[in-house]
């Protein structure tokens, strides 16, 4: 059975080498639609990881990890332990990286027992996970349990601060919780190996050795081994903190969804094991910063998603058209097989093996030939000119696309092929007279193509981007509003179809009372048979119209960019003043504009206010409710009468969301 299923294979290759040029040519065609495809994929998940990874990395330390503090009784500690670092490592789980347990004792009087220190000068005991990895012993060695008396390892910070040296042997009495006076020999000072590193996360103490309170002066830590501090040192309870840091090199796209959710409901999970008695702080941004980066990516990848969708709309037609040129091409011969007893089945078996010989080397090379296209972009295309480096790589995603489209063009010349598998006098018949219309005008699908792109343009500027809010809030793709204007490119190159032959039977009747044949004959040729020229010209069409929306959205997305980057930005440097500063609101300009360097300091308030459903007459009403808001923030930054030059920063863009920011600078202050 297998040897006759075979059998047609020696005559598919004989008359593949008969036709080889256009063989040739849908080999192309095939090859450059499953590359296009797959450069779409590639290029819009190295675009999105490249972004992910530069917005995580430009986010500060404190916003992209997560802080678990909590007062625990030392009996406890096993338990609590337990349950904060399985819930912490749940989210570890998405990226790997580390988890880092700082405990921390009760405040130890300095006061006696170092030169200089006062009873405002406090010390704390401290014992960090991996503390080893992060930090050099600089003198002396760490410090080992059970020692007697007590071995303890300090920063070169705090030795200095305090003006300890190796061996020297103290003697402090505890001032929280039970009266205790311990006896520690300093074995050790250290100094950390990179203090920028996130592991730190900046605190203070540790890195300088000195921590300054409104009414006394912490000093430390006092490192000790975790058995010591908890059953020597400590008089109360501990102050744990787990440190949560995830190594986001390591997160794909398609996780940061659901650790965004993880990290949001890792409060909620904590409380669940432990119960509503126990108290406990989780200090993190991370959710925020994984939901903004989710809008990015969604934004990004459905710009990419529209191109891509629009050239696998102009890829399928060029693909039918050479398959229609190849099954005309054989024509006579199909109807000779068919003479001969060939039935329609064994025609499209011939069409279908020939179809694996073009299709599967072609979906092969696809996602490699799109991988080699993108790095010579991003080393001397427009990405490298643009300074966006990106790591393409071929995962299951690019393949299965290529391996989709290879199947879509198997299935685009076995159909054409198995139609054509008629009798000679249906051919015969065919030949005299072509059909005028094709089986989508016949249908009324080109009809209902233009209906659906009209539904879908009139959608598109009621919500002014691909991008919807559901009813829960969460911003999703629509796929109709995604697909708009592929379909109304399509809708609008079919309905030429039948534009075309009205326009050439009315120039026929035009040119006819004129001198001279070429004109009138060409005009009836193309009335009587529009679909041997209209094919041509369709996908030609096809592809200006799609060069045309390219260079348009370009154009767009880059005036976009450009006046988000100068609204964000605002000025050279931006300062956030702290909530409770020293000095007054009005002494703020005077204090930086005599800074040397600087010309002008200005003011700023940044301001939201919803115009959800707010058509273009009442949004001077809203921007007055943000003047009227910003004004309170000028008399309070000025003593005097404070001018206010309110710049109505609506974003010519669409958004994401129905939100609009306004910007008010504040002149006199």
């Amino acid at each position: 059975m297998l040897e006759g299923l075979l059998a047609p294979l020696r005559v598919v290759l004989q008359r593949s080498l008969a036709d080889w040029l256009i063989v040739v040519a849908t080999w192309l065609v095939i090859v450059c639609a499953t590359t296009l495809l797959a450069i779409g994929v590639l290029y819009g998940d190295a675009v999105a990881l490249s972004g992910l990874r530069q917005t995580l990395a430009a986010e500060s330390t404190s916003a992209t990890s997560i802080d678990v503090q909590m007062r625990v009784e030392p009996d406890e500690l096993a338990a609590v332990d337990a349950v904060v670092t399985r819930q912490s490592r749940r989210i570890l789980g998405w990226t790997d990286g580390e988890l880092a347990r700082t405990m921390r004792s009760g405040t130890y009087g300095l006061d006696g027992a170092v030169d200089g220190a006062s009873e405002a000068d406090l010390a704390v005991f401290a014992a960090a996970d991996r503390l080893e990895q992060h930090a050099t012993i600089v003198q002396g060695s760490w410090p080992a349990s059970g020692a007697d008396p007590l071995e303890v390892a300090v920063s070169t910070a705090t030795a200095a601060a305090l003006g300890l040296e190796l061996d020297d042997d103290l003697s402090l009495a505890s001032r929280a919780g039970e009266d205790r006076v311990v006896d520690l020999r300093i074995v050790g000072t250290w100094e950390p190996n990179e203090p920028d590193e996130r592991y730190w996360l900046g605190d203070q103490l540790e890195l300088t050795g000195v921590s300054e309170g409104a009414s006394f002066t912490l000093h430390g830590p006092l490192t000790v081994t975790a058995d010591d501090l908890v059953g020597r040192v400590v008089t109360g309870d501990l102050d744990v903190t787990w440190r949560t840091l995830p190594q986001f090199e390591n997160l794909a796209l398609e996780d940061v969804r659901w650790m965004r959710s993880d990290a949001a409901s890792l409060e909620r999970r904590i409380r669940a094991e432990l119960g509503d008695g126990v108290f406990f702080d989780v200090a993190t941004d991370l959710p925020r910063v994984l939901g903004a980066v989710d809008r990015s990516l969604l934004v990004s990848r459905s710009g990419v998603l529209l191109l891509t969708i629009q050239f696998a709309v102009v890829a399928a037609y060029a693909l039918v058209l050479v398959a229609g040129l190849l099954a005309e091409q054989r024509r006579i011969e199909t109807a000779l097989l068919r003479s001969r007893g060939a039935s329609a089945g064994h025609v499209a078996w011939m069409g279908f093996l020939e179809g694996l010989l073009l299709v599967v080397p072609a979906s092969l090379a696809a996602p490699w030939i799109a991988l080699g296209v993108l790095r010579l972009f991003d080393a001397v295309g427009p990405l490298a000119a643009a300074g966006v480096n990106i790591e393409p790589r071929v995962d299951g995603v690019a393949l299965i696309v290529a391996g989709i489209a290879g199947l879509a063009c198997l299935i685009g010349l076995v159909v054409p092929a198995f139609a054509s598998g008629r009798g000679l006098a249906a051919v015969r018949q065919t030949l005299v007279r072509q059909g005028t219309r094709t089986l989508a005008q016949r249908l009324g699908i080109d009809l209902a193509l233009v209906v659906l792109a009209g539904i879908g343009l009139l959608q598109l500027r009621q919500y002014g981007a691909p991008l919807t809010a559901t009813v829960r809030g969460s911003v999703g793709l629509d796929p109709l509003l995604v697909a708009a204007p592929a379909i109304g490119l399509l809708a609008g190159a079919i309905l030429a179809l039948r534009v075309v032959p009205l326009l050439a039977e009315l120039a026929e009747r035009l040119l006819g009372g004129r001198s001279g044949l070429v004109a009138p004959l060409g005009a009836r040729q193309l009335a009587r048979r529009p679909l041997r020229y209209t094919r041509s010209a369709l996908l030609l069409m096809l592809a200006a119209a799609l060069g045309t929306f390219a260079a348009t959205y370009t154009t767009t997305w880059t005036r976009s960019q450009a006046e988000q980057a100068a609204y964000g930005s605002g000025g050279d440097l931006r300062i956030e003043v702290a909530s409770f500063p020293d000095l007054p609101l009005w002494a703020f300009r005077d204090a930086y504009e005599g800074i040397e360097g600087v010309d002008r300091a200005m003011p700023v308030m940044v301001d939201r206010f919803d115009v959800s459903g707010a058509r273009r007459a009442n949004c001077s009403r809203s921007t007055a409710q943000a003047s009227s808001r910003l004004s309170t923030c000028a008399r309070t930054c000025s003593a005097g009468p404070a001018s206010l030059d309110l710049q109505g920063y609506l974003n010519r863009t669409w958004m994401v969301s129905s939100r609009f920011r306004s910007r008010a600078s504040l002149s006199a202050c």
